[in-house]
This record gives structure tokens, C-alpha cells and sequence, in this order.
């Protein structure tokens, strides 16, 4: 019979074996399974990298198409604000030909009585020009004006306007109007003495420019605004270039020093 630790020790030994190849198998296992699951988040990861690539790509020909999309709109655009412009300026130029041979006089004191041809002959001796009655086609006042809201000030007489058979009497008046101020006081109207304004009867769209035009020369101190056969012209001083404001961005941004005229 063998002794007693003898027994033991090959019983220990044995066991400890079985537990050896039992660790063994379970290292190896846990390899496997890390391997298996390396090999299965690389194929997930490229799967995900190849979803992304199309993702991007997508995106990539969305961002082209909606930059194009972008860019014809604004074509559109462009097309289309041209076209407004050129329809607004075909307007404002058929309806400057209704009034191309219109002026327009401001500042006569009116009366109810009051014979505007008569009014026109006092305007006419004081320029020194010619006028029949025959030469005109129509004369009016334009509609009552009132003071602002709150003001105490006398409201302004309104316009006449006086519309000529032809253009030649017109200019030839324009150009006299400048030769000698005219004032209440020249056409013998009582009370104090006030300016009296001739100029061109403008279309509505550049009547709104003639005023902002105004509103500029005070503000920029320019020492002349005035109208020709429909155009609005500024000159700083007496020496400098004339303007030709067509429209609001032709009005100088800031002051700068005046180009004088060769």
C-alpha cells in the first residue's frame, strides 16, 4: 500500500494538470474570440468608412447642385431686376414725352379771381421773352397744398403748370429765366418779398429724385441744382464739372475736392 502523501501527491498533480489544459483551452478560446471580433469591427469599420464616402459624396453633388441652383437664381435675378429697370426707365421716358414741353411755376401767390394767362404774361416781360397765348396749350394750377400738421407757417401756393405747343418757346423761356431773379415783388404781388420758381415739369419718379437732389445740396453745401429738358444737373461751384443725376447713386457718397472743367 502505498504511504498516504504519496497518494496525495500524484492526486494534486493530476488535477493540477486537468486545471492547466482547461486554462489552456480557455486563453486560446478568448483569443479566437478577440481575433473573431477585431476581424468583425474592421469589417465594421469599413463598412461604416464606404456609408460615410457616399454620405460625402452625396452631400458633395447636394452642395454643387444647390450652388448651381444658386448661382440661376441669382442669373434670375439679375435678368429680372435689369428688365424692372429698363421697364421703369421706358415708363419714366414715355411719360416725360407727355411732358417735355410742360413747365412748371412755383411760388405765384393764388388768387380766385386770378387769370393765369395773365399771370403768365408778367412772368414773360420779366424774362424778356416773347409768349402768345396761341403758343400755349394748356395752363392750370396743380391741387391745393397744405403747411405740415402742427405748423404755423402760410401754406405754399400750388404749381401751374403750363403745357407749350412746341419746345422751342419752352427753352427759349428756360434759358431767359436765368438772366434775372424772379420774385413776387418783380410781378407786383403785395406782401413780402418771395421766390419765384420755374423750372421742368418732371415725371413723377424724377421729381422724387430733383427732391432728394435738393435735399443733397443743402446738405453738402453744392451751390447749384436745377432741371434741362428733363435732366437734373448739380454743380458744386461756379467752376466745377456739372452732374448729371440719373438716379440716386449718382449723387456724390462724400465730399471730395470739385474736378474743375478743361
Amino acid at each position: 500500500m502505498p504511504p498516504k502523501n504519496a497518494y496525495s501527491t500524484r492526486s494534486n498533480r493530476a488535477y493540477n494538470d486537468y486545471e492547466d489544459d482547461d486554462d489552456e483551452m480557455t486563453i486560446q478560446e478568448i483569443g479566437k474570440a478577440i481575433k473573431s471580433m477585431q476581424t468583425s469591427i474592421q469589417k465594421q469599420l469599413s463598412d461604416i468608412f464606404s456609408e460615410q464616402k457616399k454620405i460625402t459624396e452625396r452631400i458633395e453633388i447636394i452642395e454643387e447642385k444647390q450652388k448651381r441652383q444658386h448661382e440661376e437664381i441669382r442669373r434670375i435675378n439679375n435678368e429680372k431686376n435689369t428688365e424692372i429697370w429698363y421697364l421703369k426707365k421706358k415708363i419714366n421716358d414715355l411719360e416725360y414725352n407727355t411732358k417735355k414741353k410742360n413747365i412748371i411755376i412755383s411760388g405765384v401767390p393764388a388768387d380766385e379771381n386770378e387769370n393765369l394767362f395773365d399771370v403768365l404774361h408778367k412772368i414773360q416781360n420779366a424774362v424778356d421773352t416773347k409768349i402768345e397765348d396761341s403758343d400755349v396749350m394748356a395752363i392750370h394750377r396743380l391741387g391745393r397744398q397744405s403747411s405740415k400738421e402742427g405748423s404755423s407757417s402760410t401754406p405754399k401756393p400750388p404749381g401751374i403748370i403750363v403745357a407749350f405747343k412746341n419746345t422751342q418757346i419752352k427753352d427759349k423761356l428756360m434759358e431767359n429765366k436765368n438772366i434775372k431773379k424772379i420774385t413776387t415783388t418783380t410781378l407786383n404781388y403785395p406782401g413780402p418779398s418771395r421766390n419765384i420758381y420755374i423750372n421742368d415739369q418732371l415725371t413723377e419718379q424724377d421729381t422724387a429724385l430733383f427732391e432728394k437732389a435738393r435735399k443733397y445740396k443743402i446738405d453738402q453745401e453744392f451751390k447749384y441744382v436745377w432741371t434741362k429738358r428733363g435732366r437734373i444737373l448739380m454743380r458744386k461751384t461756379d467752376g466745377s464739372r456739372i452732374l448729371h443725376i440719373k438716379s440716386e447713386e449718382d449723387l456724390p457718397r462724400k465730399r471730395r475736392s470739385d474736378d474743375t472743367d478743361n
